[in-house]
């Protein structure tokens, strides 16, 4: 923050950063993204999502456009909800390893 000494307020100028995730990285997991955004974000329709493509730049403006989020909340909110939806994958790919092992022991 940096304090406006002539006007006595504070302003905060904080500049947009590049997202994160690379125009590449979000193509590869689109086809996930797509098959949840419909439960994610409820406004977003099927002609919506078709129209995006696996475009980020095109999905953060859906997402403004429809919630009226700024840029970066929009990446913010897409970025814990993959997140969580990852984890939630991953935890389930390693409760599946496990049980496979726990049965081939069982069975051996």
């Amino acid at each position: 923050m940096i304090k406006n000494i002539f006007a006595g307020k504070w302003e905060f100028n904080a500049p947009i950063l590049p997202s994160a995730m690379t125009q590449d990285q979000f193509a590869s997991k689109w086809p996930q993204v797509r098959g949840q955004a419909g439960t994610w974000w409820s406004k977003l329709g099927d002609d919506d999502l078709d129209q995006v493509a696996g475009k980020f730049e095109l999905f953060m403006g859906l997402l403004q456009r429809k919630y009226g989020y700024t840029r970066a909340s929009a990446e913010k909110e897409f970025n814990k909800r993959l997140a969580k939806y990852e984890s939630q994958a991953s935890n389930q790919r390693v409760a599946e390893y496990a049980a496979h092992q726990n049965s081939k022991q069982d069975a051996g």
